[in-house]
């Protein structure tokens, strides 16, 4: 597990594709003091699992959600430390492509 920082021209590409994926979901991520977090790659894990709060661009009312991003989805999560249980998280869907 990692901390990323966009302030460094090599973690910017993460930044990037953060914004895509959130883009395509009518969110936007939070960037404050809390850092995203990044889980893998590794030998038990082959992808990169980019944990961080989100906000919905058509319910700023609601406040930011705890997101996990993977390769196959988007999830709400309850806090960071339940990325894993993603199973059992609600999946957030694309609604633009």
């Amino acid at each position: 597990m990692g901390y990323l920082d966009f302030d460094d021209e090599s973690e910017k590409k993460h930044l990037t594709r953060i914004r895509q994926i959130l883009r395509r979901r009518n969110m936007v991520p939070v960037l404050n003091d809390e850092p995203w977090q990044v889980h893998g790659p590794h030998p038990n894990m082959d992808y990169q699992v980019f944990i961080g709060e989100a906000l919905n661009i058509h319910d700023r009312q609601r406040g930011p959600v705890c997101v996990a991003i993977f390769p196959w989805g988007t999830y709400e999560i309850s806090d960071e430390s339940q990325w894993a249980n993603w199973a059992n998280a609600e999946r957030i869907p694309v609604v633009k492509k």
